[in-house]
């Protein structure tokens, strides 16, 4: 009898609930779950056990629902308990959650185990370098550039339902791959069955290239600047639309901004021939690549992002105001998360291949005042505020060689 591949997710939100639910309805495989904040894992175990665990993929166009059943599983606080012996991790968690949870479990991982991020965000294969040094040479590392599904709870550790999974999501692999999956799957295939036909998990390149490919890191602070930028400091009586409410002003702000990280990878592929980060591509070929089949006008980018049925009712993030109005909320993960482990840690690369980024430093630079923090300064990335992020500079790194673990 084969034996099963032992998978654990990290996590106890939306994404977390059904990557475990869905890899918890596959034969021969052996689920658990590392969720370390307060009382997540004694909420699952208890709701888990006195109803079964459910992910319902909600169904589109006339569809039914699809009601899946999944088989039981552990989750746990406790690292000691459910990492060792595991052959994937799968990381589920917002960026700035990755370290403690790397951390945790660092005693325990075995050599040729697979870490898998879902998705990395810019700079998780720097921070998975740092965390675990020496044990780092001794895993894989695979990350992705976005989450595969649109999820929400429905019962905390009970059911959880997917509204939308993209057609694709982009990953790239770093180290060989030791661990021998059942059924003679390589890694990338055994991930996809635990997923699911989609997304089509497409990873190839060298995996600074989804760093870079990272769409958070330049799509909303962009857009956040785009909008507020201007403003007067007046509240406002409701939301601004965010992806359907974009105008050639913000479609200009983020194409200028993707020009510069494109750019960024092409002179990167100039200095070292042999490092492949062709999927850092153009930005309507990308939008339309994952939201294909949502996405109703697909004239160019603007028409892209307003006909985006994913988009749906969605609008930018504000806090109440004394008077019952609304202003921006300039803490929101847009900017709190975005910045500091997406458009700071490109902007860091740029400096060390030595890639001029006016647009990126404008953005940066208003970005990082709303946040009351300093990663940009007189031209570098220097600022105080710089360990706080995942930038090369935050690990000492300073040549093209060590951002390319070579």
């Amino acid at each position: 009898m084969t034996n099963p591949v032992r998978v654990l997710i990290c996590g106890g939100g939306n994404a977390a609930h059904v990557m475990a639910g869905l890899a918890a309805t596959r034969q021969g495989v052996e689920v658990r779950v590392l969720t370390i904040f307060a009382d997540e894992a004694d909420k699952w175990t208890e709701a888990m056990k006195l109803r079964g665990f459910n992910v319902i993929i909600k169904g589109h166009r006339g569809q039914p629902d699809i009601d899946l059943q999944a088989n039981p599983f552990t989750v746990s606080k406790y690292p000691e308990e459910v990492v060792p012996g595991c052959d994937l991790v799968v990381f589920a968690v917002p960026a700035y959650g990755h370290a403690q949870y790397l951390n945790a479990m660092k005693p325990f991982l075995k050599p040729g185990s697979l870490l898998v991020a879902l998705p990395g965000s810019s700079g998780f294969e720097f921070e998975v370098n740092d965390v675990l040094k020496d044990v780092a040479k001794s895993i894989s590392v695979m990350t992705f550039d976005t989450l595969p599904w649109a999820a929400r709870l429905k019962e905390y550790g009970h059911s959880v339902e997917v509204l939308g999974i993209k057609k694709v999501i982009h990953g790239a692999l770093h180290g060989n791959c030791e661990t021998v999956f059942p059924h003679d799957r390589n890694a990338v295939e055994t991930l996809q069955y635990l997923v699911g036909e989609v997304p089509v998990l497409d990873v190839s390149g060298h995996i600074l290239g989804i760093t870079l490919l990272s769409p958070n890191a330049y799509v909303h602070p962009t857009m956040m600047y785009a909008e507020w930028a201007n403003w007067d400091g007046q509240p406002v009586s409701r939301a601004p639309l965010l992806y359907h409410g974009v105008t050639d002003s913000s479609i200009k702000e983020m194409t200028q901004v993707h020009e510069e990280v494109e750019g960024l990878a092409k002179r990167i592929m100039e200095l070292r021939p042999n490092v492949d980060l062709s999927k850092v591509k153009g930005l309507f070929p990308y939008i339309l690549e994952i939201y294909e089949d949502h996405i109703l006008d697909k004239s160019n980018l603007k028409t892209a992002f307003l006909s985006n049925t994913a988009y749906e009712g969605l609008r930018f993030p504000m806090v109440a105001t004394e008077d019952g109005k609304l202003s921006p909320d300039f803490n929101n993960r847009y900017l709190s998360e975005d910045i500091p482990y997406g458009l700071v840690v490109i902007r860091g690369i740029a400096e060390i291949v030595g890639v001029d980024t006016p647009h990126i430093d404008k953005v940066l630079l208003w970005s990082q005042e709303k946040l009351g923090k300093e990663f940009l300064i007189d031209g570098h990335i220097a600022g105080k505020h710089v360990p706080e992020s995942r930038s090369p500079q935050a690990y000492g790194m300073t040549t093209l060689d060590e951002i390319l673990w070579m």
